[in-house]
């Protein structure tokens, strides 16, 4: 038996070999079909935009999809200001990671400049928020303060 082996080894394959073989043998049709719905069906929500994007990304990774599709549902799963946001980009996203990459970075400079935290959404599973470019009111009443102090040192 020994020498057997030692003429033909064994040949276990791939890893890629061995995850087709797992999920045709393992992962229903349902699921897939499962994820493809939660997938698009994530919102941001009131959950911040790490614990969001990891939520959706654990359903893409389970859908089979291409990048591209991935992209789609992204996009349709932002908030419409930061759509906007990401349709004044020059040259447009062409990878998921630099899509979400440019998301993130306009969402931590709203969470910095523009709201607090949790300001940027009206709640989980909602498909919209306030997040809309609009006055902050924390900057407004900056503007009022100097304002008022300007009024006051100046005859």
């Amino acid at each position: 038996m020994q020498m057997a082996l030692a003429i033909t080894p064994a040949n276990y394959g791939t890893w890629d070999e061995f995850k087709a073989a797992f999920k045709q043998q393992f992962i229903p049709p349902a699921s897939q079909m499962e994820a493809i719905t939660k997938m698009y069906h994530t919102s941001i929500g009131v959950c911040d935009f790490a614990t969001w994007f990891q939520e959706l990304s654990t359903h893409a990774r389970h859908t089979g999809v291409d990048e591209t599709t991935k992209m789609w549902a992204f996009r349709q799963a932002l908030l419409p200001s930061i759509q906007a946001k990401l349709l004044m980009l020059s040259p447009q996203p062409t990878t998921l990671d630099t899509l979400v990459e440019k998301a993130w970075e306009f969402d931590r400079n709203w969470q910095i400049f523009g709201g607090s935290a949790g300001a940027l959404t009206q709640g989980c599973g909602s498909s919209q928020g306030n997040w809309c470019g609009g006055q902050n009111p924390c900057i407004q009443e900056i503007k009022e303060d100097t304002e008022t102090e300007i009024a006051t040192t100046q005859s």
